[in-house]
């Protein structure tokens, strides 16, 4: 049983960690969580509920942070992740937080999505109904992954690595066309001055 509890909240912390410190693999811990229950370590119940209730209070504490600091969060001062929050920002001025449907699926970058939610200013109902769906159906993929590949965790860490390798992909494509697009608009408009 101590196995469990502590297998339980390695998951809850991996689960809040990664939204408020994005380079955190809390995935792949929530991942061997499942692989656990799967094999019977620890109940399946406990697994759930820790993987959710970490996910959904970092994702409240990530948009808390950027809704109390703003702009003068220390992250800000990189100007990568400066320029990823304004354009975030744009988006959900266009979207609202239907964006954050999205969120769970693109790593790396799911916590500035809530920052950028709280900096923005999005209402709080917005942001806990769209990033809690997102959070869910994440949390079912993960759950599938880790408790249906079987019980080889290599075969387990294979197939994810293979998921958001493809992911990768797919998002990398998607931004190199956004930015072909607005190169090829800048270029048109200099063209017609």
């Amino acid at each position: 049983m101590m196995q469990a509890i502590i297998t339980a909240l390695s998951v809850f912390a991996s689960a809040f960690l990664e939204y408020i410190f994005f380079p955190y693999p809390g995935d792949t811990v929530m991942l061997l969580g499942y692989f656990l229950a799967g094999r019977g370590n620890i109940p399946l119940w406990l697994c759930i509920i820790s993987s959710f209730s970490g996910s959904v209070a970092g994702a409240f504490t990530s948009y808390y942070i950027g809704y109390r600091m703003g702009t003068s969060y220390f992250f800000l001062r990189y100007r990568w992740v400066a320029r990823r929050v304004e354009r975030l920002q744009k988006y959900y001025e266009r979207f609202g937080g239907r964006l954050l449907l999205i969120n769970r699926f693109l790593p790396g970058l799911r916590g500035v999505f809530l920052y950028a939610a709280g900096m923005g200013r999005l209402r709080f109902f917005e942001v806990a109904l769209y990033s809690t769906i997102s959070n869910i159906l994440w949390l079912i993929l993960i759950g599938f992954l880790g408790l249906s590949v079987g019980t080889n965790w290599e075969d387990v860490r294979r197939v994810f690595k293979a998921y958001t390798g493809t992911l990768g992909i797919i998002f990398s494509a998607i931004f190199i066309v956004i930015i072909i697009r607005r190169l090829y608009k800048l270029w048109k408009e200099a063209k017609a001055r």
